[in-house]
């Protein structure tokens, strides 16, 4: 399975979290260096985080269990991820930080148990071949839930009632519960659409300012993409960008070596997209020590990064938890991320941080990490 499995997680848990809003809150667990997953001794493969479903009382509870499920899936699916770790119990909390850091639970909200199991089983049986995210949204929305009906005042410390959200504006952390926004109306990445409609981007590419739009969701044969639509439920778009949408079933069948391709994750595993060929065409992964090209992801064999160094571009290994970095890759970190020269994970609301960059909210004030917009 590709490794675009990690990349859309954040976008998930963002849009099923929190009230929805431009800001909520609660603080997210602060474990920083938490303990490493069991291994398979015959496979050497960390045994999957345990879930019990009895203990899930609140929607707090829920929302530790979803981030392990995820983490679940990312280990018995995909190569490590490039944005958090991809085995274990640091996975688990650097994924509930950066979710707590954008659309957190508040305290107040109420918890579905039985629409709890049924969405925590649902991504249990994700097929790591292709994600029906149109199903999981589906399965997992209203799992949690608050008191406060449309028009009423919503706030960090309150959540709407199903299929509403709160409205702030950039320059307050209180707003208005309001229904969710149709096609046709716009949408952010911590606004989801209702049930009918996907989000997508309509600004320009390379615009200084990303606007997004609600818009119906597509057919099956109709075309798809980040800036054209989501495919209904049961479909899938065969290229994140500019595709067509088909039958996930259809998708599942990897493509094979020198066949046409629009997209890494339909290339067979240890094969990569060439997007620089015309057409382009699945090809193998490019070996350590060899020329590969800067920018495009995923063209080094596992482990490996296209680095650029004084004799050129070649696939060197990910750099190591702690070491320098120059963050001019996505992939050069083994673990978490380039911040502030150094492979490393940013910091969750309520943590210490010396600047923006420091959060995964990217919003530091008075030395600690806030919601975005200075929510505290």
């Amino acid at each position: 399975m590709s490794e675009k499995l990690s990349t859309r997680w954040l976008a998930v848990l963002v849009a099923l979290h929190g009230c929805g809003g431009d800001s909520a809150g609660r603080q997210a667990p602060t474990d920083n260096d938490g303990p490493a997953s069991s291994n398979n001794a015959a496979t050497g493969t960390p045994e999957p985080l345990p879930i019990d479903i009895d203990s899930i009382k609140t929607a707090l509870d829920f929302d530790a269990a979803f981030a392990r499920a995820i983490c679940n899936v990312e280990q018995r699916c995909s190569e490590p991820s490039d944005d958090y770790p991809n085995y274990g119990d640091q996975c688990a909390t650097q994924l509930a930080k950066r979710t707590a850091s954008w659309a957190p639970t508040p305290a107040s909200v109420h918890y579905d148990s039985a629409k709890g199991a049924s969405c925590l089983a649902f991504v249990d049986a994700i097929p790591c071949d292709e994600v029906d995210y149109v199903a999981l949204l589906s399965a997992c929305s209203n799992v949690k839930s608050g008191d406060s009906g449309e028009g009423d005042e919503c706030s960090p410390s309150t959540i709407c009632r199903p299929n509403l959200y709160c409205a702030t504006s950039a320059s307050t952390c209180s707003g208005t519960c309001k229904p969710l926004p149709q096609a046709g109306e716009d949408c952010s990445a911590s606004v989801r659409c209702a049930d009918s409609a996907g989000c997508v981007i309509t600004s320009e590419v390379g615009s200084a300012t990303l606007t997004l739009e609600c818009r119906a969701l597509v057919a099956e044969g109709e075309p798809c993409g980040t800036r054209i639509g989501q495919c209904q439920e049961g479909l899938g778009c065969d290229d994140d960008t500019e595709g067509k949408c088909h039958p996930l079933a259809e998708l599942a069948v990897p493509v094979g070596l020198n066949q046409a391709c629009r997209g890494d994750r339909q290339c067979a595993e240890g094969l990569q997209c060439a997007q620089a060929l015309a057409p382009p065409v699945c090809t193998q992964r490019i070996e350590a020590g060899q020329t590969c090209t800067p920018g495009e992801a995923h063209v080094c064999v596992p482990d490996y990064y296209c680095a650029t160094t004084d004799a050129g571009s070649v696939c060197a290994p990910k750099i190591a938890f702690g070491d320098a970095c120059k963050g001019v890759d996505s992939e050069e970190c083994a673990e978490g991320e380039c911040v502030k020269s150094a492979c490393g994970f940013r910091s969750g609301f309520g943590e210490s941080c010396t600047d923006d960059n420091d959060c995964y909210s990217f919003e530091c004030i008075d030395g600690a990490c806030t919601y975005p917009g200075g929510c505290r």
